[in-house]
């Protein structure tokens, strides 16, 4: 199953709205989600202008290599990650 923007929402990612005076061009939006204390580890989504038929892919933040494009996958990379507790509290 494609990630829709309704997933993003669900799933507690937050948008980010960029302007046209900020952008230079047109205005667009965009999702991401942070993981740890030092929010190192990103999620992005592509942008909504550059979507298509509401079917949007994620990467990791700076590195486009890492693309997620499938809702299951998505969903196990979030609960994996909220699984991992490097520290001892």
């Amino acid at each position: 199953m494609e990630i829709k923007e309704k997933d993003l929402i669900t799933l507690g990612f937050e948008r980010t709205d960029v302007s046209e005076k900020e952008s230079g061009a047109n205005s667009f939006y965009y999702y991401t989600l942070d993981f740890g204390e030092n929010k190192v580890v990103s999620l992005i989504s592509s942008s909504n202008d550059e979507v298509v038929d509401d079917n949007w892919d994620l990467s990791i933040f700076e590195d486009d290599s890492l693309a997620i494009k499938k809702l299951e996958d998505l969903i196990s990379f979030i609960t994996i990650m909220k699984k991992i507790n490097l520290k001892e509290k």
